[in-house]
């Protein structure tokens, strides 16, 4: 999907250069069916493996190789804490563009459809961590303490 898209998009007349970070980490992959909309998030930067249930106490997010771990803490804290969600970061990077893009404009962007309310803080921003935290109410891990 990503690969797809970055071939694409050297190949644009205006197109630009894609930094893809790869890992040697083996990920098993999820089989499912990729319908358009699921398609433009991931392309977007980040879409939701799991949504959150309205009023949900907790949304687990990661990006690239950890997906394991964040796998393990959500199936870990799912019976404490029925409806959190789980949230794919594909490319800060992009979210970050599409955020300042939307500002510029005046439109909602990818990170606020994903995070609502919490647009004030460019997505990859070296706080964006943190203010997700007011947003959902969740607890800081150890290294945003």
């Amino acid at each position: 999907m990503l690969l797809r898209w970055a071939f694409e998009e050297i190949q644009r007349e205006e197109g630009q250069s894609v930094y893809c970070r790869l890992s040697t980490r083996a990920i098993d992959q999820p089989r499912r069916t990729i319908d358009p909309d699921l398609a433009a998030a991931i392309v977007a930067g980040a879409y939701w493996l799991r949504e959150p249930a309205a009023g949900a106490e907790l949304a687990i997010a990661y990006c690239g190789a950890v997906a394991p771990e964040a796998l393990a803490a959500d199936q870990a804290v799912a019976e404490d804490i029925p409806g959190a969600g789980l949230l794919a970061i594909t490319s800060p990077d992009r979210l970050h563009r599409n955020w300042l893009v939307a500002r510029v404009g005046g439109e909602s962007s990818v990170a606020e459809g994903c995070w609502p309310g919490c647009g004030r803080v460019p997505p990859s921003s070296p706080s964006a961590i943190s203010t997700r935290r007011p947003c959902h109410g969740s607890v800081p891990s150890p290294a945003t303490r």
